[in-house]
């Protein structure tokens, strides 16, 4: 038997938004001391102000957030009860839009003038000792364990200011039971973390550093993100400033495995509004380092500006100039819609997006051969279904631009098989639309054959 099942045409594949672990994403911060949020909204309700930034964004359909947990007022203390219930409250707030978490904790930041608000009495050094940033990472863990299945990924954070890595008081400066503080603090947060946690970084120099290649497990769960996301490459940008550098290479090959978030910088403080970052360019570096989603908040409309993304919706997506970039052009996307944009592009490509082109039976086995179009391996997604039963996690064998293989062994070699069904599941239980147009049962169950 063999199936060429048909795709989703055309204004059809608008339903491929809501899938889980990809796209767009939103970002709010919280003061944990207070509930409050930071920076223009500091004197909201971190909760409220997102719900507030939910509805805004609402028609972009983000399904992720990065939530930013400022632990300034806790420099020489542990957390307090109260600190640690606002945390729990930021994730549940967070499950209550429907959004996965991209989470950060740190302690440092700018104000609006460029200056750093350590926002602790008395506190003479930029950061915490190692050891008071390994308290709050134990304090942390349990919260951590308890809402994996709400969790994207964990940003390193904690170290440097913005929890970046970048500057600061770097941990690295003080030692830690005779070791570097900042591989003292990677170490506790993947020693803090559920196994299968993502856990991110800023730099690859900051994994090679610190972690052992040899130790598949934490090397594979670690990947990168990046605020630096802009025309050419740059020393603060994903790959660096030398193209196709070992740094380059590195952060290309290790996006496959580990997801990679990226923003751009903020559109009202580049001084260039709609001309900071070419769509085509973002396009381009999207998908050479695989990134799983891209800020909404930064260089779009915020501060009520009119910035990069707008542009983006008024310059158009023409198929032979996304090839000549080196992009996977979807056909089926084209179809019958008269005007597709760069902007429309970028959020319906950028993660996962999974066409099943092929279904065919042999005398023992089914087989699904499916089209990856997206920036990224669909990384969040973790559980695999055919006709009820699960073969696995195949998500780092969907590559970007290539064809890959999902396939299970029929219960009795020869049988007839009445139905054939695919279903793919985040670790959240969240299902996946497949772009066909094929009929949906209950929970996500994609039906190629019934008869």
């Amino acid at each position: 038997m063999n199936i060429n099942p048909a795709p989703l045409v055309g204004n059809q594949c608008a339903a491929l938004l809501n899938n889980p672990d990809r796209g767009f994403r939103l970002e709010m911060y919280m003061d944990v001391h207070t509930g409050l949020s930071m920076w223009e909204y500091e004197k909201q309700d971190a909760i409220q102000a997102l719900q507030a930034m939910a509805a805004q964004y609402q028609s972009d359909h983000p399904q992720l957030v990065s939530l930013h947990f400022y632990l300034s007022h806790y420099w020489n203390q542990p957390l307090s009860a109260t600190a640690l219930a606002n945390v729990q409250a930021f994730f549940d707030a967070a499950a209550d839009l429907g959004l996965r978490v991209l989470a950060r904790f740190m302690y440092t930041y700018y104000d609006t003038y460029g200056a750093l608000e350590q926002h602790v009495i008395n506190a003479t050094p930029e950061e915490p000792s190692p050891a008071q940033m390994i308290e709050h990472i134990t304090q942390l863990s349990p919260l951590w364990h308890a809402n994996k299945t709400r969790i994207h990924a964990l940003q390193a954070g904690f170290i440097g200011r913005l929890g970046d890595w970048n500057d600061g008081g770097y941990a690295h400066r003080y030692r830690y039971n005779g070791t570097r503080g900042d591989y003292a603090v990677l170490r506790a947060l993947l020693d803090n973390t559920p196994s299968a946690m993502f856990i991110q970084v800023r730099r690859p120099d900051i994994k090679n550093n610190n972690l052992d290649s040899t130790l598949r497990s934490d090397w594979r769960r670690t990947g990168y993100h990046n605020g630096w996301l802009v025309n050419d490459p740059h020393v603060y940008g994903l790959g660096g400033d030398v193209e196709n550098s070992g740094k380059w290479r590195t952060v290309a090959a290790d996006s496959l495995y580990a997801p990679t978030d990226v923003s751009m910088p903020w559109g009202f403080a580049s001084g260039r509004k709609g001309n900071a970052v070419k769509a085509e360019k973002a396009a381009t570096w999207l998908r050479v380092f695989h990134v799983t989603s891209l800020s909404l908040v930064q260089n779009y409309k915020e501060h009520g500006g009119q910035y990069d993304m707008l542009a983006w919706q008024q310059q158009p997506a023409i198929p032979e100039k996304l090839e000549s970039l080196k992009l996977d052009v979807c056909p089926a996307w084209f179809e019958g819609v008269p005007q597709r944009t760069l902007f429309d592009y970028i959020r319906d490509f950028t993660g996962y997006y999974l066409e099943v082109v092929n279904v065919r039976t042999t005398h023992h086995e089914v087989f699904f051969k499916i089209h990856n179009y997206g920036t990224a391996p669909p990384l969040g997604i973790t559980r695999w279904v055919v006709n009820g039963r699960y073969t696995g996690n195949m998500s780092t064998a969907m590559e970007p631009g290539k064809d890959a293989v999902v396939s299970v062994l029929l219960p009795r070699p020869g049988s007839n098989i009445p139905e054939i069904t695919l279903a793919a599941y985040n670790a959240a239980g969240t299902p996946i639309r497949f772009a066909n147009d094929v009929p949906l049962r209950d929970n996500g169950v994609h039906v190629f054959l019934n008869q």
